[in-house]
């Protein structure tokens, strides 16, 4: 009957309502939908979507039912959807949230084609930015980790990959790179906000690769210049890197190059409350080992690294995860006809407990408890006579122990304060042996000449560290965050063991496709407890390097899909760490014994720049980006500038991808300007007759002339196949594809005596053309086609 039909609706109707309001905050997600239920309304959905641990974070604003448990959902990512039978779905959300937390994602409603500005702790006002592995799809970002994995790129090393970055100096043979005319040694390397102070396999070869398998990284930012005050204490930049975090359905992954061999497994347990990510790499560089060394020469460097996390949802506000990082190396050298023969062992460990807490919106805090041990040994031994008798022993064993803490609290739109701590012990135990007797046609009459060093020390002591920083939204246009941060360390004892850093960022939207950024900081970056200089005969610390960043940046984005982003940037080094270099062969065995090695000792410093990049990276087949950085990075000494070893005044990188639909094809060219060398000059030495008698040495004109420019193009074909559970993938890549000989370094020189003394310098090159390939296989529920 009609009149019955309406009464039960509205009863039907009041139940409902009555049954929403009880949706509340206190609530898990299956009371919610238990509640909806007692309203009439059938629910159905998957323990694969709804798991026990997940709570109703805000109260439902709407007190309709289907309305209301919407909005429980969509924190999940979660959606309903109206099935058969007036049954209602839990689904997966194909519509975008009105919210994130992921930092630089602007979400704009679907009926709004203006652009929504994100909430102020979103926003990336850093100076100088460029984001690797970065799949947030960040306005400013420079390379997306989909790039990377089709781009070329030696020996599977992800630091490989920062080389491409404007203001980076690099070459062919070491994976520390130079960042805007600093140091190798000024750039920070940070794994999930812990810094690691040696993330390079195999020292005693000038350290090749880094210890960061690219599999397990998620998201990887350089921040080249002008960054802010929780990004630590070092002068030139930081290497921030995230690592994967694994979907809820199992993930492995096999893969095998030329270099390496690698596993990785992810996926979660306890019903989605937890997760863990395994990876572990085995690499043998013998076949670039056989580009690099003569024939009759036997090199075989090994390493082998492996990463694995461990997390689990304690509440639904605290997140606890254990995180190990470990590495070993071992490299052996024998050169028969040189009499050359070492080896080197060493070991990294790095452990830490991390705790992060977010009792509610806009307060999140990340504590971290860590430990950390490395250990390297290096051993050996070079005899021709009557040129040389060498023997070397070198080890060194670092620990360290602390804790840090960060906190954000940001109460509302307009205002953000960021918190942090962090203290360590830290030991250093040094023990160096040099025996070296040598004789060069270029000094000394050819008489020998010989060191001798034995050096057995241990330092250690305490490293204490705060910052302070506050952001607001001057503006509908204007943010700023202004910071401090204070450092102090208990090794040293130079009279200047505590530094404070003020810095200061800004960004203006000068309009919707438009914003500009400018920052200024005053960068400390003590002398490391590991870097002791004993090798070259050092045993005790110097000042800090003290260095003020000036940043001035635009970027821009074109209604074609073009974007370009330029930066200046002005480094004021106010003191710099002396530094020993070989001045002719920087690759040979001992080179802190010959006489070729030289003391910098700057009273001063400047770099400064200016970079340019365009790219291109819309929903068609083909990308491509273009950079183009010219610089300088002088020493001031005596009065004097002189340019550092690794000035290039100009530098361009290109990069083209095409995306077919089974094959990608991509290439990299790179360009840059000769690195500043020493040339070698003699004179005659005379007897009291006016004869000849023999030469001497003069290497007083440093860094005086140039190496030739270099170049190089890389490229990379790859096919994937679709499996019925994952994927498998091939490729082959050509580095130096127009094998062009590009000059390194100075290993020798031809020595002509008559009429008058002269010599003309042996260049040796980098890496010839050299092919490599490989195949990586997904498989697994969460591999996907």
């Amino acid at each position: 009957m009609p009149g019955r039909s309406l009464v039960a609706a509205l009863l039907l109707t009041v139940a409902a309502a009555a049954s929403a309001e009880s949706i509340n905050s206190r609530m898990t997600i299956v009371e919610a939908i238990e509640a909806v239920r007692n309203s009439g309304v059938e629910i159905v959905y998957s323990s694969e979507l709804i798991r026990e641990w997940m709570l109703v974070r805000e109260e439902p604003v709407s007190s309709e039912p289907i309305a209301a448990l919407r909005q429980a959902l969509q924190e999940y990512d979660l959606d309903l959807d109206e099935g058969p039978g007036g049954k209602w779905l839990v689904v997966r959300s194909t519509k975008p949230r009105p919210a994130t937390s992921q930092p630089g994602i602007v979400v704009a409603s679907a009926e709004s084609a203006a652009p929504v500005r994100p909430v102020i702790e979103e926003i990336t006002i850093v100076g100088s930015r460029h984001a690797l592995f970065d799949r947030r799809g960040v306005t400013d970002q420079f390379l997306t980790g989909e790039e990377i994995r089709e781009m070329p790129h030696i020996a599977d090393d992800s630091f490989r990959a920062l080389h491409r970055l404007p203001g980076v100096a690099s070459n062919d043979f070491q994976a520390p790179f130079n960042l805007r005319g600093g140091t190798t040694s000024e750039v920070n390397v940070r794994i999930d906000g812990l810094e690691i102070i040696e993330p390079y396999h195999m020292r005693t070869l000038f350290q090749p690769l880094s210890i960061i398998d690219p599999g397990i990284i998620d998201e990887a930012q350089v921040l080249s210049g002008g960054f802010t005050a929780e990004h630590g204490n070092y002068a030139s930049g930081v290497i921030d890197i995230a690592t994967r975090r694994p979907d809820n359905r199992p993930e492995h992954e096999v893969g095998v190059s030329f270099v390496s061999a690698f596993a990785r497994s992810g996926g979660e347990f306890g019903n989605g409350r937890g997760s863990y990510f395994l990876s572990g790499r085995r690499g043998y560089l013998d076949l670039l080992a056989d580009e690099v060394v003569e024939p009759g020469e036997e090199l075989k460097p090994r390493y082998a690294d492996f990463y694995g996390r461990v997390s689990y949802l304690v509440t639904d506000s605290t997140d606890l995860s254990f995180q190990v990082l470990l590495a070993e190396d071992d490299v052996s050298f024998i050169d028969p006809e040189d009499g050359g023969d070492f080896q080197e062992d060493a070991a990294m460990q790095y452990g830490w407990i991390t705790v992060d807490y977010e009792p509610r919106a806009g307060i999140h805090s990340s504590t971290k408890i860590f430990g950390g041990h490395i250990e390297s040994t290096e051993d050996g031994d070079q005899f021709q006579w009557p040129t040389e008798d060498i023997s070397r022993y070198f080890a060194l064993e670092t620990t360290q122990a602390g804790i840090q803490t960060d906190w954000v609290f940001a109460p509302n739109d307009k205002h953000m304060f960021k918190l942090g701590a962090r203290y360590r012990e830290l030991e250093s135990s040094y023990e160096y042996f040099l025996n070296s007797v040598r004789r060069s046609d270029f000094l000394n009459n050819s008489a020998p000449f010989a060191v001798s060093r034995n050096v057995m020390t241990t330092e250690d002591g305490e490293d204490i560290n705060a910052y302070a920083a506050w952001r607001t939204r001057m503006s509908p246009r204007w943010y700023l965050e202004a910071g401090l941060r204070w450092d102090s360390q208990g090794w040293t004892d130079v009279g200047n063991d505590s530094q404070v850093s003020p810095r200061l960022n800004g960004l203006f939207d000068v309009s919707d496709r438009t914003d500009l950024r400018f920052a200024w900081g005053k960068f400390y970056q003590p002398h490391a407890i590991q870097d002791l200089l004993v090798a070259d005969g050092e045993t005790r610390f110097h000042e800090p390097v003290e260095v003020d960043h000036t940043t001035l940046g635009v970027r821009h984005d074109f209604k074609s899909g073009l974007n370009l982003q330029a930066d200046l940037y002005y480094k004021d080094y106010a003191t710099v760490l002396p530094r020993y270099e070989s001045l002719l062969d920087i690759y040979e065995f001992a080179p802190e014994a010959n006489f070729d090695r030289a003391l910098i000792a700057p009273e001063s410093a400047d770099a400064y720049g200016a970079e340019f990049t365009l790219r291109s990276s819309g929903d068609n087949s083909l990308d491509w980006w273009i950079s183009y950085t010219w610089s300088k990075a002088i020493d001031k000494i005596n009065g004097e500038s002189i340019y550092r070893s690794w000035d290039q005044r100009h530098s361009a990188i290109a990069s083209i991808t095409w995306h077919g639909e089974k094959w990608t094809l991509s290439a990299v060219g790179r360009y840059h300007s000769g690195w500043p060398r020493t040339p070698l000059y003699v004179s005659p030495l005379l007897d009291p007759d006016g004869n000849v008698i023999g030469i001497d040495a003069d290497l007083s004109q440093w860094n005086s002339t140039r190496f030739d420019s270099y170049s190089r193009v890389d490229v990379r074909a790859s096919r994937k196949v679709s499996l019925s559970r994952g994927s498998f993938e091939y490729y082959f890549e050509v580095f130096n594809l127009f094998n062009a000989q590009n000059t390194c370094c100075t290993s020798n020189h031809r020595l002509t005596i008559s009429p008058s003394p002269s010599v003309s310098p042996v260049f040796e090159e980098y890496l010839p053309m050299f092919p490599s390939f490989g195949f990586v296989w997904k498989f697994g529920p969460g591999a996907g086609s």
